[in-house]
């Protein structure tokens, strides 16, 4: 049966278990269980549980995931781990790259006008390098280019694109995004 949204049928369902795996576990910061998402009446899991319970119906729907998980570990994306005596999934720097990297080549980049941009600035302590590393992968793909170490600057308007990707990455703290006009 195929779905109304043809974006859907053309996703393969590997990296669409990526995406809903990174939506459930927030980027790896909690880690939750994957019963406790079909069993939550937390009403922001309702359409993953539905699609969820549409896959695992079917024998041939719990084979295609077991399939997806494996190659989302054995390509590092995912990995399985413990957390007090029960053993949950999280997403790796590698996975919530490609997350954020696959969302934002779909979404076209609209330029700003001429001789605008938006500068970010950051300063990440050396503890929380992985996220450092993972936030300057994820604005390259949004279009910026480095000017300095820590400074980046971009022509295309992804204003609230950067406020949510330092958000999801927890850097609220030590980033600081401009816009401005007329960069020599």
């Amino acid at each position: 049966m195929k779905s109304k949204n043809k974006d859907c049928d053309r996703e393969p369902f590997t990296e669409k278990l990526l995406y809903f795996l990174a939506d459930v576990a927030d980027y790896g910061y909690r880690v939750r269980s994957l019963y406790g998402v079909l069993h939550s009446d937390d009403p922001k899991f309702a359409p993953q549980r539905m699609w969820l319970n549409k896959v695992i119906d079917s024998k041939e729907g719990k084979q295609k995931l077991h399939k997806a998980f494996y190659s989302l570990k054995r390509s590092g994306c995912i990995q399985e781990k413990m957390f007090e005596k029960k053993k949950g999934l999280v997403i790796t720097e590698k996975g919530r790259l490609k997350t954020v990297r696959n969302v934002y080549r779909n979404n076209k980049l609209k330029k700003l006008p001429k001789g605008n941009y938006i500068i970010v600035f950051f300063d990440v302590p050396e503890e929380m390098k992985k996220r450092r590393d993972f936030f300057r992968g994820a604005i390259k793909e949004l279009g910026f280019e480095k000017l300095q170490l820590s400074v980046w600057a971009s022509s295309y308007d992804v204003k609230s694109e950067l406020n949510s990707l330092i958000e999801k990455c927890g850097l609220e703290d030590c980033t600081k995004a401009l816009v401005v006009q007329e960069m020599d």
